[in-house]
């Protein structure tokens, strides 16, 4: 594990049983669409020059949605924010997993008590490869105290043997 970026993110490097290491990097964004975009920008200059790990996994706290149907009301958040999201993203061509696993459901892990805005800023981004090895999305409570609601989901090792269904039994010798 290192920080990149104090107090903003860690890098995670897993390694997985026959499989290449799995590398997720935990963010927590700035709040202010000006330090947000510089967070992002500053995070894809730093990947870009240096000799960091490809991401398999994008998570954490954004503070912003990239879609403007990530919020209700629906609005778009700072456009500046959500092109350095998306250049970032784009060098991993990591992808929304929340979003693209269900289409056609709402689900908000944050609601602005002052406006009543409903947004999704706590977002999982992965890329089309291990996209195909999750199941079971949620967004549910956190089980730390937070006003925020977190992304969960679950990530097969794609070397992992099948072993199909079936039920425990035990062997007595």
């Amino acid at each position: 594990m290192m920080e990149v970026i104090e107090g903003r993110d860690a890098l995670l490097s897993l390694s997985w049983q026959g499989a290449k290491p799995l590398h997720i990097l935990a963010v927590y964004a700035p709040s202010s669409p000006r330090a947000n975009a510089d967070f992002w920008k500053e995070l894809y200059t730093l990947w870009t020059r240096r000799k960091f790990p490809k991401i398999n996994v994008l998570l954490g706290d954004f503070n912003m949605a990239e879609e403007g149907a990530d919020r209700l009301p629906p609005h778009p958040d700072n456009p500046e924010c959500t092109q350095m999201l998306r250049n970032f993203c784009s060098c991993f061509q990591l992808i929304d997993g929340w979003c693209r696993s269900n289409p056609d459901k709402l689900g908000y892990t944050f609601l602005q008590p002052a406006t009543a805005i409903h947004s999704i800023i706590d977002c999982i981004y992965l890329n089309n490869r291990n996209l195909l090895y999750t199941h079971d999305w949620k967004i549910e409570p956190s089980p730390i105290e937070t006003d925020h609601c977190v992304v969960v989901v679950k990530i097969l090792n794609p070397t992992a043997p099948y072993t199909r269904k079936g039920r425990w039994t035990h062997h007595f010798l």
